[in-house]
């Protein structure tokens, strides 16, 4: 239960700060792994391989997106991610809602 509470403390803090994305999705995994860890420490594990599923799904579908945008040109900050609607809508929205999934916003899959 401890690591699980540190790992929620140091990927809180960490993705406070950061203006790379691929950081800013790594110190997000750290926290997330914070809750699967106090889900195994509740022996609730329906809830640990639901929560873990979908996690794994968002987690592809980001870096999915991430992938198909760096083919034209590397994506590495956050800012170069302005404007994403104008470009390619499609990819805008799916990568909005992969992130407010995983922010945990009702009525989506993390909720």
């Amino acid at each position: 239960m401890f690591v699980g509470v540190l790992s929620l403390i140091v990927g809180s803090v960490g993705l406070g700060s950061q203006f790379k994305i691929k950081r800013f999705l790594t110190y997000s995994s750290i926290s997330h792994l914070g809750f699967l860890l106090l889900t195994l420490c509740t022996l609730q594990f329906d809830a640990f391989f639901y929560y873990g599923f979908i996690y794994f799904i968002n987690s592809v579908l980001l870096f999915g997106v991430l992938i198909v945008l760096g083919a034209d040109r590397e994506i590495s900050l956050i800012t170069q991610l302005a404007g994403l609607f104008r470009n390619n809508w499609a990819l805008a929205l799916i990568f909005s809602f992969g992130l407010f999934s995983l922010a945990g916003i009702p009525p989506l899959s993390g909720f």
